[in-house]
């Protein structure tokens, strides 16, 4: 219920925390996203990211000058198991993925984001696999690849946070539980599982 979403989300929402965890490499490009936030700055909304990990060269740049815009904080690299504590301080989790064609890739850290049960917002290719298992194209979490289409996603997180229950952006989390994956596993090998 709404309710019981806001006591997993306390405040008011004056300032709304998100988290990228993890490195940034340099095929990954967080330009939109750094634009969309330092839009709705502008626009008065305090939403800031906060990135948990190496930042690749080409992006060392314009993370500081968004930092400096007060839009991003930089933290620089974290342990796994300190990543896995972090997660749970922040209102939403960004997953930025490579801009392929084909999205065949599944970056390890969606199943950390799942198992957290964090809202997460995602840019990631069409028909990927990560929007696969997010559950289609109608997941609201969906930035897509450009600062329009990113912001657009994030004024309707925001709206979501003030107005309503945030369950449908938090991914499921059965697909990805040890007794999934071992049945999954067992009926691809052609074992039966029903005797273990």
């Amino acid at each position: 219920s709404a309710s019981a979403e806001r006591l997993r989300f306390p405040g008011l929402y004056q300032s709304i925390e998100i988290a990228h965890i993890g490195g940034i490499s340099d095929n990954r490009d967080p330009r939109p996203m750094f634009m969309a936030l330092g839009a709705l700055r502008d626009a008065g909304h305090q939403v800031t990211l906060h990135l948990h990990g190496d930042i690749h060269a080409n992006w060392r740049e314009l993370a500081a000058a968004a930092a400096s815009g007060g839009s991003v904080c930089i933290h620089g690299a974290t342990s796994f198991v300190e990543s896995l504590k972090v997660m749970q301080r922040y209102h939403a989790l960004f997953l930025l993925e490579a801009k392929w064609d084909v999205g065949v890739f599944l970056p390890s850290k969606f199943a950390d984001y799942v198992w957290a049960q964090r809202p997460v917002l995602a840019a990631t290719p069409q028909n990927s696999a990560v929007e696969r298992l997010l559950g289609g194209p109608q997941y609201p979490g969906l930035l897509g690849f450009t600062p329009a289409s990113t912001q657009d996603c994030l004024e309707r997180f925001l709206h979501a946070m003030q107005t309503t229950d945030l369950t449908r952006y938090i991914p499921a989390y059965e697909p990805f539980s040890g007794s999934t994956v071992v049945s999954q596993s067992l009926r691809a090998l052609g074992l039966d599982d029903s005797a273990s």
